[in-house]
């Protein structure tokens, strides 16, 4: 399954916890430059997934009547 379709299927804490792995793999430094460019870009699409969400989520608050009224 791609990354795209597989962070899809997740989560949002499981995506957290995907990028929270890839931090800590990078952070361990005792990988090949090769992997730690492939992982970084996973961990980037993994961002800005979470990101989104975290948007959209922030807006259906917002958009609630009780949230109008404060």
């Amino acid at each position: 399954m791609k990354l795209a379709a597989k962070k899809n299927a997740m989560t949002y804490e499981e995506r957290l916890a995907a990028l929270q792995q890839i931090v800590a793999q990078l952070e361990g430094g005792s990988i090949p430059l090769e992997e730690a460019m492939k992982l970084y870009r996973q961990g980037q699409e993994l961002a800005q997934s979470l990101q989104r969400d975290l948007e959209a989520a922030e807006k259906a608050i917002e958009a609630r009547p009780e949230a109008a009224e404060e």
